[in-house]
C-alpha cells in the first residue's frame, strides 16, 4: 500500500469514528448549524451531513423526519458531470437528543403524575402535556443524511456543491470537509458559498 493510501486509511478511520460521532458532537443542538463529510477514494465518493432535525424545513415551512424524508440526489448535491457520478444509495437516520432540562421536567411530570388522584380534568391537562413533550423532543433531534456514489471519471471531480441550502430553509452554514488521497480541505459553507473545491 503506497504511503499516500496508506495515510487515507488512517484518515478514513479518524472520519468514520467522526461520522459515527456526528450526531452527538451537536450536543449544543444549535439550528441552522450543520457538519458535512465528503470522501473520495478511487471511484467511490461518499457525503454525510449531520445536523439538528429542525434544518429540514422545507421552503412551505414542512419538517422532516425518517419517515417522511425522502430525498433524490439532486436535493443533497450536484456533482460536475464530466465526472459521470452515479447514486447508488441515500439513508436517513434520526438520532434524539437528551438534555437535562428536559429529562428533570419529565421526572417531574411522572412524579406529578403518580401523586395526583386522577380526575377527567386533570388526564387532560396531563395529556396535552404529555403531547408538547413529544413535540418537544421532535424538535430535539439530529438527522444524519448519507450518500454514496459511483464516479466513472473521479479524477473529474474537482469541487463539490452541496443543495442543501437551496432544498431545507433550515439550514445556515455547514462545516465541510472534503478527504481524498491527496489530502483534505476544509470550509464554511453558506447560502451565498455552497461549493468546496477538492484538495
Amino acid at each position: 500500500m503506497s504511503p499516500a493510501l496508506l495515510g487515507l486509511s488512517g484518515l478514513f478511520l479518524v472520519l468514520t469514528t467522526a461520522h459515527e460521532e456526528a450526531p452527538r458532537q451537536a450536543q449544543a443542538h444549535t439550528h441552522g448549524l450543520g457538519e458535512a463529510f465528503v470522501t473520495l477514494e478511487g471511484k467511490d465518493l461518499a457525503i454525510q451531513i449531520a445536523a439538528p432535525s429542525a434544518n429540514f424545513v422545507t421552503k412551505d415551512g414542512a419538517t422532516a423526519d425518517t419517515d417522511a424524508l425522502t430525498l433524490t440526489g439532486e436535493m443533497i448535491v450536484s456533482l460536475p458531470r464530466s465526472a459521470k457520478c452515479d447514486v447508488t444509495d441515500i439513508s436517513v437516520e434520526s438520532e434524539a437528543i437528551s438534555t437535562p432540562d428536559s429529562e428533570h421536567e419529565h421526572a417531574d411530570m411522572d412524579h406529578d403524575h403518580a401523586d395526583h388522584d386522577h380526575h377527567d380534568a386533570d388526564e387532560d391537562v396531563h395529556d396535552q402535556h404529555e403531547h408538547e413533550h413529544e413535540d418537544d423532543h421532535a424538535g430535539h433531534s439530529n438527522l444524519l443524511v448519507s450518500l454514496e456514489a459511483q464516479c466513472d471519471n473521479p479524477d473529474k471531480l474537482n469541487r463539490v456543491e452541496l443543495k442543501v441550502f437551496e432544498t431545507w430553509a433550515g439550514f445556515d452554514t455547514l462545516d465541510t470537509t472534503f478527504l481524498t488521497p491527496e489530502g483534505v480541505n476544509t470550509a464554511r459553507l453558506s447560502s451565498g458559498n455552497t461549493k468546496i473545491e477538492r484538495p
